[in-house]
């Protein structure tokens, strides 16, 4: 190989090495960051977090986020799939000083003293923090008649034993489409919309990205959430001092 060509065979490698770092560079801009969402100046008051999210290091969370004021964690999803990191979550997160609560994933093949019987079990109203909440985002195949029926006894028994009006998590259309009704307008609605317009509904949470991402948090994307102007952390507390 003559001198000529071998110099100009490097050339085209050093070329195609300042192109590849270009690439790795604008993609660690893009999406490299660990904090992805709060660093875009996005206002965040409270996260949701389940075993998707993996070992959460949550003393990291709140020193790096100071800003977050609650932490919605999963209990359960219907009566028989306790969330397997949600006592691990749930210890973790108090002891790191958030203002916690935990949520149940509705399914309405359930009975609604079955889901209660087995919520209450895992999230006693003596360690909760917040009011707790009902994730309701699919019909199981039933009428929403069927659906608001089941859910309107489950929140009932949730209000007589924990002593407020459950908050009620939904994605914006399923509300409007599936649930809105006098009896269910009456408790607080975390509404899930990502497409960064706020909710139709009258909402007092507005969970504004599913891939958020928090220092602290490595395995998987978050929930992000942030108050309606007319709430605040006060309008969630199981106990007002």
């Amino acid at each position: 190989m003559t001198k000529k060509r071998r110099l100009k065979k490097e050339f085209k490698w050093g070329l195609a090495l300042v192109a590849s770092l270009l690439v790795v560079c604008i993609a660690f801009c893009i999406f490299g960051s660990n904090d992805d969402s709060v660093d875009r100046g996005e206002v965040v008051d409270g996260i949701d977090v389940s075993h998707y999210q993996g070992k959460i290091n949550w003393e990291k969370v709140r020193d790096k986020h100071p800003n977050i004021q609650f932490v919605y964690i999963k209990a359960i999803e219907g009566s028989s799939r306790p969330d397997e990191n949600y006592r691990r979550n749930f210890e973790e997160a108090k002891k790191a000083g958030f203002m916690v609560g935990s949520y149940i994933f509705y399914h309405t093949m359930t009975s609604p003293e079955r889901h209660f019987e087995e919520f209450k079990k895992l999230a006693p109203k003596s360690e909760q923090d917040l009011i707790p909440v009902v994730d309701v985002e699919t019909l199981d195949h039933k009428s929403p008649e069927l659906v608001r029926k089941r859910l309107i006894r489950l929140l009932d028994l949730m209000e007589q034993y924990y002593g407020k009006k459950p908050i009620i998590y939904t994605h914006d259309w399923f509300y409007n489409k599936y649930l809105k009704c006098k009896r269910i307008d009456k408790h607080k609605l975390m509404i899930a919309n990502y497409n960064g317009k706020e909710p139709s509904c009258d909402y007092c949470i507005w969970q504004f990205t599913e891939t958020g991402r928090l220092k602290g948090i490595k395995s998987h994307h978050v929930d992000l959430s942030r108050f309606n102007k007319n709430y605040t952390i006060a309008d969630i507390l199981l106990v007002n001092d």
